[in-house]
């Protein structure tokens, strides 16, 4: 189905008692599959995936700031950090049937969110992004981080086994088959604590509240 992506002008009239938000009028607004497409929203662009192509469209105008061929599947929602696009560059299917189709991403890249140029390829899926690095999963079973803007790698960590990773704080933690949880500096990976603990087979490691 398809619905239409709208953005408003919002005007804040201010008073000595109060303040109100009033509607002006419609600055823009364009097609969106609800099923297929996925957005992300920046503080100056909206980038959407459609049809096997990744558009940067400006929020203020809706004009077009770039556009790339893209895969024609997109397992995750690209991120943008320090003006860096990271999403997914190839994928796989690993589980289909005619009323579902799971994917998951083999090749990320990262693009210039202004001009859309790419800066780097790296195998792998994205797991976490932050204003300076990448953490990449590659093949289910080795961990990279990556500089954000060069690709550069800083560490490699191989994870035979792996069932989970999540990030908290400045740690990868990591979880296997067998209940070996591991915590590593996310700067350098270097392991600051290894624990077995009870591992049901589907489980998977989660953070709430800064908590694991």
């Amino acid at each position: 189905a398809l619905v239409v992506i709208g953005l408003f002008t919002l005007v804040l009239v201010t008073g000595s008692v109060r303040s109100d938000t009033h509607y002006t009028g419609l600055l823009w607004s364009m097609g969106y599959d609800r099923d297929n497409d996925i957005m992300t929203v920046t503080p100056s662009s909206l980038i959407l995936f459609h049809r096997a192509t990744l558009t940067a469209y400006s929020l203020a105008t809706g004009e077009t700031q770039w556009s790339v061929p893209s895969t024609t599947i997109m397992p995750q929602v690209p991120s943008v950090a320090a003006g860096v696009v990271v999403a997914p560059d190839k994928f796989e299917r690993y589980f289909q049937r005619p009323d579902l189709l799971l994917s998951r991403t083999t090749r990320t890249v990262a693009r210039d969110a202004r001009t859309g140029a790419v800066l780097w390829r790296a195998a792998g899926s994205p797991q976490d992004v932050t204003d300076r690095s990448v953490l990449l999963l590659d093949d289910e079973t080795t961990l990279h981080v990556v500089g954000l803007r060069d690709g550069n790698t800083r560490w490699t960590r191989p994870m035979p086994g792996l069932a989970s990773v999540v990030v908290l704080g400045d740690s990868v933690i990591t979880a296997t088959a067998d209940g070996t949880v591991t915590v590593m500096s996310y700067e350098d990976g270097s392991v600051t604590r290894t624990e077995k603990l009870p591992w049901p087979g589907n489980a998977r490691l989660s953070v709430a509240g800064g908590r694991l």
